[in-house]
């Protein structure tokens, strides 16, 4: 019965320390030591990688600046090394269906960079400044999944 108990406290003290992110468990000192049996320090799970769309390393959630679509990658390749020169470094290309939230249209999207999901604020604020580059340029939720989510809507 001792062991069953000390197994049911090692589990449960697992669960906790995991949730509580907490960097060790030591049984013995919980339980106090028993010379019959061994346990070790069992270290936590490590905690979840930051959602990334494998092919083009953008975070994901973000809101991802949208500048114009493209059918052909080269071409999205141009659009987005002249919006470079004229100063948005941050320009760039991604295909559209990788990301759920965007659409299923088969075309490359050039966009002026991202920006973390929760500051909706400083979205804004950078949408401004895009737009000094295209006019109409606006802002869209980038993730894997999930509806289409429109700056505006904010």
């Amino acid at each position: 019965m001792k062991s069953r108990n000390r197994t049911l406290v090692s589990l449960l003290c697992i669960a906790v320390f995991s949730v509580l992110g907490v960097g060790s468990v030591d049984l013995d000192e919980i339980m106090g030591k028993d010379d019959n049996a061994s346990v070790e320090t069992i270290p936590p799970p490590p905690p979840p990688p930051t959602a990334v769309a494998a092919k083009t390393g953008l975070p994901t959630p973000s809101w991802v600046f949208c500048l114009s679509a493209e059918k052909s990658k080269s071409k999205a390749q141009k659009v987005a090394e002249k919006y470079r020169k004229k100063g948005l470094k941050d320009a760039g290309i991604l295909w559209i269906p990788d990301y759920a939230s965007l659409s299923e249209a088969e075309m490359y999207l050039v966009h002026g960079g991202t920006h973390p999901f929760a500051d909706v604020a400083g979205a804004k604020a950078r949408l401004k400044k895009i737009q000094r580059y295209r006019k109409k340029a606006y802002a869209l939720k980038l993730d894997t999944s999930g509806p289409r989510i429109d700056l505006k809507r904010y």
